[in-house]
């Protein structure tokens, strides 16, 4: 009862401040975001290890072209291993002329441009309602932890790091929580991030632009293949954007 009583004083906050939130809705898929915030609630090293699992494959997607870019230099040539694909052209002042370096070069400087283009800024903000277990947590990179001390007593994010991520302008902010957590809403309804994911429900479109419904057994495997599934298939025309 109590903590219901500091939950209604929250959602009452949040939707005062969240009048004040000036926010242009940009919807962009997982390949397009360059900048992902990730929200989850972290109850123990399973979860962490799934969460790191995730993290790391969408930093990394661009290994996955590595095998499509080796041999393949022309325009062609690229139109038929990745039809659907849009090509950017680079000029490369600093290294040309390129005519007379070899293959096993220029590749190297393919795959050197590709990751630059191709990088995403990732960061990772878990709840961890256990304080025995935050211990066990140090912030890393692309990972960092809060919990309810950083919080106020109706749940408001208080501590520096929780408003860093809040100002962050984030392409995507994606929470994954499986369950109840008003301090991760808190943080998603004031969040700068031009778009928001999170699961369904009617009370959540008051913090998220895109939910994604799973089934209450849902595991967090099962929502984050939701997620990856959906935000790969949505098509976002980015010039009418």
């Amino acid at each position: 009862m109590f903590k219901q009583i500091r939950v209604k004083i929250g959602q009452h906050n949040l939707l005062k401040e969240q009048l004040h939130l000036g926010r242009n809705l940009h919807l962009k898929n997982l390949d397009q975001a360059k900048k992902i915030g990730i929200l989850y609630t972290l109850d123990d090293i399973p979860d962490y290890n799934k969460i790191s699992d995730f993290v790391s494959k969408i930093q990394h997607k661009q290994k996955d072209i590595k095998e499509h870019i080796e041999g393949v230099f022309t325009r062609n040539n690229f139109k038929k291993v990745l039809p659907n694909e849009s090509i950017v052209y680079v000029w490369d002042t600093a290294r040309v002329p390129y005519g007379t370096r070899s293959e096993e070069t220029i590749t190297k400087f393919a795959l050197e441009i590709a990751r630059a283009l191709l990088d995403k800024d990732v960061k990772a903000l878990g709840f961890v309602k256990n304080k025995n277990l935050i211990t066990r947590f140090l912030p890393k990179l692309s990972f960092d932890f809060f919990s309810i001390r950083d919080l106020s007593w109706f749940y408001k994010p208080i501590h520096t790091k929780l408003k860093d991520f809040i100002e962050k302008e984030f392409d995507l902010l994606i929470d994954l929580s499986t369950y109840e957590s008003f301090p991760l809403k808190y943080i998603a309804g004031l969040s700068h991030s031009l778009c928001k994911v999170g699961r369904f429900s009617e009370e959540n479109s008051n913090y998220y632009d895109l939910m994604i419904d799973i089934k209450p057994s849902a595991t967090l495997d099962d929502y984050i293949g939701q997620v990856r599934h959906y935000l790969t298939i949505i098509n976002v025309d980015e010039e009418k954007n």
